[in-house]
Order: C-alpha cells, then sequence, then structure tokens
C-alpha cells in the first residue's frame, strides 16, 4: 500500500485500550457504549474487588450495625451486582489485587463445589467484636 492509502487506514483504524476485552464481556448487553472499559471500575466494585478496609476507620465516618446489616441484605439478595454508592466504603485498589467471596463462589460453581457464601454471612452476622 501507498503512503496515502497507509495515512488513510491509520485515521480510520480503531484504538482500543488495555480493558476493552474485559469491559466488552461484562457489558455485552449495553450496545450503546463507545468504552466498555469506562464502567469496569464501578461495575466490579465489591463482585470482584474488595473495598480497602481502612475505609471503616477513617475520621470522618462510623462503620455502625446498621452499616453491617445493610451490606448483609444486600451480599445476600444481589451478590454478583456492585455495591452501591454513597456507603463508606473505598475501592481504592493500587495493588490491582482482585477477589472476593462472590467471585470465589463463581468459581466454586464452575468446579461442581458447592457455594461458600453463606459461611462469610454468618461470619459477619456473628462478629467476635461489638460495633
Amino acid at each position: 500500500a501507498g503512503m496515502e492509502e497507509k495515512a488513510l487506514l491509520k485515521n480510520v483504524q480503531k484504538r482500543y485500550l488495555p480493558g476493552f476485552m474485559w469491559g466488552q464481556l461484562v457489558v455485552w448487553f449495553k450496545q450503546t457504549i463507545y468504552d466498555p472499559s469506562a464502567s469496569l471500575s464501578a461495575d466490579r466494585r465489591g463482585s470482584l474487588s474488595l473495598p480497602d478496609p481502612e475505609s471503616a476507620f477513617q475520621a470522618s465516618i462510623k462503620y455502625v450495625n446498621k452499616d453491617r446489616k445493610t451490606l448483609i441484605e444486600f451480599l445476600e439478595r444481589n451478590p454478583s451486582n456492585m455495591w452501591p454508592l454513597g456507603t463508606i466504603w473505598s475501592f481504592q485498589n493500587q495493588a490491582k489485587v482482585y477477589g472476593s467471596p462472590m467471585l470465589d463462589d463463581a468459581i466454586r460453581v464452575t468446579k461442581g463445589q458447592a457455594r461458600q457464601l453463606h459461611k462469610v454471612l454468618n461470619e459477619l452476622r456473628h462478629p467476635d467484636v461489638k460495633l
């Protein structure tokens, strides 16, 4: 191809960001999204990535029994959904470490093993420490 054709191809080609395929797999049902990787940080909150534990100890915010109860109820009803916005949790994941009890359960099911999320929820319901 000549120089003009190469220049034209360069202008017509779409550039895909590193998270494009992951985003495409996660939001395949939203056909109008230009950049599927743009919402990945929100979509993975809770289901793939646990919050920073230190966010529960911020001076301006107090984690109380009501917060724990709300979280347990949410996890029982919607374990695969992203955690709701407006909570005390921060999802800063600078180490890029992913994993959660919900993800572990999904992997267990693919291996024919029993789900274990109910054990995690039971631990949350009966903490060793009073809030």
